[in-house]
This record gives structure tokens, sequence and C-alpha cells, in this order.
């Protein structure tokens, strides 16, 4: 999801440490990766990140609407023609955005796609209302068709297309984590282009210490928690846009305007799923300050600070008991 805001975690240092901290980043899936480990062991550090990029490589050939032979592709490809039988991996995953689709009540809907092909953020070019009007009768969750007896989805309409770019990063932090669990490594970070994932302790033997900047003030601290198996996404309006006329249109598209989103700069939400977080990130984008805190408040372990295009910030109820530290 493009536009997130950098967290930055901080790894705190102590003399007693006797774990060496190792980070590595590549560019990945459109964003700048980065991996932190504290393993003693070089070897077992070696190949923790060796399998963990191989892993990120996997899942976007699997996910990625820009990658021919994905089974995205091929889906979007068979658009008004015939259903593709999935793997269960990639099934089960549509199957669960469907539920957030229902969830944000259509806030979440992975077939955007169309309507983010018309917008034009490099050139900052409005389509036409011709244009938006085709993509809205494209877009639409809700007539996708799956059958569970074969693992199979179909997009009953030509022209109908996937993007899982709202999801991806949240999923493939998710699946790299469980490949280092199953390898005995107990803590990590994973840096999916801003969308952070930490699980067990610091090298400090301590919580992970999580800072979320100031979208309007780059160098301010607004929020800063120490926590442990936790996500943190954020969508924001401030890194992919262009103004016309003194109008900003972001790159958050409302599936049911197909127009960009206005008056909220960052959404950040706290899970412990980083596929979850990272799904709702985009939404409460779409839905808005009312919408959005209400739904959050409703759901367990999940917080989000939102803030508005005025500065005004906003929290869900848990985390204004939960954690202290906005200024």
């Amino acid at each position: 999801m493009p536009g997130n805001l950098k967290l930055l975690f901080v790894f705190l240092i102590s003399a007693k440490i006797c774990f060496a901290e190792k980070t590595v980043s590549k560019s990945c899936m459109g964003s700048d990766f980065k991996l932190t480990l504290c393993i003693a062991d070089s070897n077992l550090l070696k190949k923790a990140f060796g399998v963990a990029w191989d892993e990120i490589d996997r899942v976007e050939r699997l996910i990625s609407s820009w990658i021919y032979a994905s089974e995205i592709s091929k889906i979007n490809e068979s658009a008004g023609k015939t259903p593709v039988v999935l793997s269960e991996e990639l099934y089960q995953l549509l199957k669960f955005s469907k539920e957030i689709y229902l969830l944000t009540q259509g806030a979440y809907d992975l077939s955007i796609r169309p309507a983010l092909k018309i917008w034009d953020w490099k050139l900052g070019i409005i389509p036409t209302e011709k244009e938006i009007e085709i993509s809205k009768n494209l877009v639409g969750f809700q007539n996708v068709i799956f059958n569970d007896s074969i693992s199979s989805v179909f997009l009953p309409n030509r022209g109908m297309s996937l993007d899982l770019g709202g999801i991806g990063k949240g999923y493939v932090s998710w699946k790299v984590a469980e490949i280092w669990k199953r390898m005995g490594i107990m803590s990590g970070a994973i840096n999916a282009g801003g969308d952070l994932y930490v699980f067990g302790n610091s090298c400090s033997y301590t919580n992970w210490n999580v800072s979320i900047r100031n979208p309007f003030k780059k160098n301010e601290i607004i929020y800063t928690l120490r926590d442990t198996d936790i996500a943190i996404a954020t969508s924001g309006d401030y890194e992919r846009f262009f103004e016309i006329d003194s109008v900003k249109y972001s790159h958050i598209i409302n599936p049911k305007t197909c127009k960009p989103v206005k008056g909220i700069t960052s959404v950040t939400v706290f899970a412990d799923n980083p596929i979850l977080a990272d799904a709702l990130a985009t939404s409460l984008s779409v839905m808005g300050v009312d919408a959005g805190l209400n739904l959050i408040n409703q759901i367990d372990n999940v917080d989000a600070i939102i803030i508005q295009s005025d500065g005004i910030v906003f929290l869900s109820d848990q985390l204004k008991y939960k954690h202290e530290g906005l200024k």
C-alpha cells in the first residue's frame, strides 16, 4: 500500500546485550523492506534472511497483479470468461478479504483495480466522468463468485480485476514471521514499506519501541508505544498525490465513488495480525472518522489513530486506555 507513514522503530542498546542486531534492506513488491533479527549464530542469521527474501518473492509471484503469470493475473485475465481454480493459500486469502469487505461495508474492496487504473498520479491526470462511471460498474466485490468445493474464483464481468495492494505487505510480513518462528527464531521485526510487524523481544530483551511521525512535521514524533507481537500499518495521502487548482487528489480511492478520498491525512492501525492491520488502515481512510472509529471500537485487540487533514487527531477508545504517549 503506497503512501504509508514511515515508522521509526528504535532498538535500545545495553552493555548486557549478547545478541548482535542485524538489519538488511531490499526493494520488494514496489516498496523498501527492512528485516531485523537478533541472533548470535551467524549461519542461522544468514539462512533466516535468505529464506525471508525467498518467501517475499514467492508471495509476490502469487498475488501481484503486475506479474503476468501470477494467480491473481490469471483471475483478472479470465474475467467474464471462466472461473479460475486457485491454490488453497490464495483462495483462503481472498475469502478473508471478503470477510473484511463485509466488515467494512465495502470500504475495503479488492475489485478496486479498474478505478486505480484510470487515475494517473505521476502525470496528475483526472479521468473523465464517463471513465469513472465505467469503473464504478466494474467495482464491487459482492459480485465475485466463490466456489468452495473446488476453490475457484470467478469475476463475472469482463473488465473486472482484483488488486491486493491493500493487503499484500501485511500478508507477506505474516508469512515471513511464520517461517522464522518455525526455525526457532522467537523475535524479529519486518518493516514492509513503512508497515511494521514485530514479535518477541527486541535486542535489549524488552518490548520493541515504536514511534510514529507526524505527517505534517516529519521530524516530530506524535505517538510512541512499547509493545510486542504487534502490527502497525498506516495509510496516508501525503506521499502519493497530485494537486490541481488547490484540490488534492489522493491515491486512496473510495470503491463506491471511484474517486480519491478527502478529509483524512493518515490512519494508523495497531493489531496483533499484520494482514488485518493492513486491510483496516486502507478501510478507515475510506470510512472516515466516525464510522471508522465506531468499527475499531467494536473489535478486540485493534486500535487506531486517525489524523484529519486539518491536523486534528482521533484515537480509538481502546488506545486511550491501553497506551500513553500522545503529545
